[in-house]
């Protein structure tokens, strides 16, 4: 501040920034490693598929497009037991719910109901 020709005060604010830029370098390696999983997902040569919590799909690799006919546009988002034939629905649901909630649960192969209606 000036009073007249002299200065009788300054003031200075300051902010410690270290958290904000420990966040934001956390936060890019996430990012960095959501990438490199992605790369991993679309170029594996076996089918892989992801849902949520309510069994809809939010993952569908170009190998399980491949095999089961359904794109990815066609099933993100719909029940993944849509997708089976009715004889390992229940079967299907309860390996998930038990994985789901924590308990062990056994390797299952899923045969999934085509496209064009056969089985795979």
């Amino acid at each position: 501040r000036w009073m007249g020709e002299r200065v009788v005060a300054i003031v200075f604010a300051g902010q410690d920034v270290t958290e904000f830029k420990e966040v934001t370098a956390e936060k890019e390696r996430v990012h960095q490693v959501g990438k490199e999983l992605r790369q991993i997902i679309d170029g594996a040569n076996n089918p892989i598929f992801g849902t949520d919590l309510a069994l809809n799909v939010n993952e569908w690799n170009g190998r399980m497009a491949e095999l089961s006919g359904y794109s990815t546009d066609d099933v993100m988002g719909r029940g993944f037991i849509e997708l089976l034939s009715d004889e390992v629905r229940e079967q299907v649901r309860k390996v998930f719910t038990d994985a789901v909630s924590g308990r062990d649960c056994r390797e299952l192969a899923i045969p999934i109901t085509t496209k064009g209606g056969g089985g795979r």
